[in-house]
């Protein structure tokens, strides 16, 4: 038998006691956050750190919290700087072509060789994906709107309590709230439709990025042969190309005048066998007093519950700009 939640919302009144009950271990919490919330507003949090800038430039800064407000200084050289200031100094700061890093391996290296990625100042990736987009964005979108009229008749209109949030949980993770047969045949078929248009719209994108960097890459290639080194991988979405190089042939190329940034491959060490450690599983992260200070990080991955009571009324984008109602 199928139940809507309006029927449970007016009926379960009296049953809302025992339903907060199972839930005790969350209000527990809620309390420690409530606390701690307090406290805050009492006296404003701080936090010390460093910032690096693009261009490799080092600022030191300090984020206060006092009630609402939120205020972050950066310091370098004796200068303060608020985030409008900051932002202004990495427009008048750019990073050079050649990085540190880079340009402290390449001599390190001499004729040795190096891994490099380098990116060219033609950027048409962004604007081509826009343009495949928006094509198929009609398209896109009456899919998502046929799944969230489906979805939306298992559920009441307009927000809730924090109560009745929880009880709707409750009520939905008992199995009352469940598409019948055909609703969730149409869903499936819809996902499936909007799965496949989304990998036609990767590949189209690809293409046409292709085609348009096609001459930039053969141009890189010629001057990489002739400082004696090879291309590795093109990395087409940001008209890229991860090379190898003798390093004392770094700088020659960032001559080039198509030559936007240029970087060393970065080192990268495998981190698996230490993920109990670096995870805070052994002791926990509230258990070594690391309650993450004045900073709140708020994590939305891929499987978030969209049709939640809370996100509802939000519209998500996906990674071709879509709405995304699964």
């Amino acid at each position: 038998m199928q139940f809507s939640w309006s029927h449970f919302k007016a009926t379960s009144v009296a049953a809302t006691a025992a339903t907060f009950a199972l839930i005790g271990a969350t209000a527990g919490a809620d309390a420690v956050f409530a606390q701690k919330a307090d406290s805050a507003a009492a006296a404003a949090l701080t936090d010390r750190g460093v910032y690096t800038a693009p261009n490799g430039d080092v600022f030191t800064y300090v984020k206060q919290v006092g009630g609402a407000e939120d205020a972050i200084t950066y310091y370098r050289d004796g200068v303060a700087y608020d985030a409008e200031a900051l932002s202004r100094y990495k427009r008048e700061n750019p990073p050079p072509i050649v990085d540190r890093d880079l340009r402290e391996r390449a001599e390190r290296a001499g004729d040795a060789p190096i891994e490099v990625i380098v990116w060219l100042k033609n950027r048409p990736g962004a604007a081509i994906a826009q343009q495949v987009q928006e094509v198929y964005a009609p398209e896109l979108k009456a899919i998502s709107d046929e799944v969230v009229a489906i979805q939306r008749q298992l559920r009441l209109d307009g927000s809730l309590s924090p109560e009745e949030e929880r009880a709707y949980i409750d009520f939905a993770q008992r199995g009352y709230l469940q598409l019948t047969a055909a609703q969730q045949a149409v869903v499936d078929e819809a996902k499936q439709t909007a799965d496949a248009l989304s990998a036609e719209i990767q590949r189209e994108v690809r293409r046409q990025t292709e085609r348009a960097i096609a001459d930039d890459q053969r141009q890189l290639a010629r001057a990489i042969g002739q400082l004696r080194g090879s291309v590795d991988a093109v990395i087409v979405s940001q008209n890229a190309a991860q090379i190898t190089l003798p390093g004392s042939s770094v700088a020659r190329l960032a001559e080039m005048p198509e030559v936007a940034r240029m970087m060393a491959v970065p080192v990268m060490e495998t981190h698996l066998d230490k993920q109990d450690d670096s995870l805070g599983l052994r002791t926990g992260f509230w258990n070594d007093n690391v309650d993450g200070g004045v900073w709140d990080v708020g994590v939305l991955d891929t499987g978030v519950q969209q049709n939640h009571p809370s996100l509802d009324h939000l519209t998500f984008e996906s990674t071709h700009g879509t709405t995304d109602s699964n």
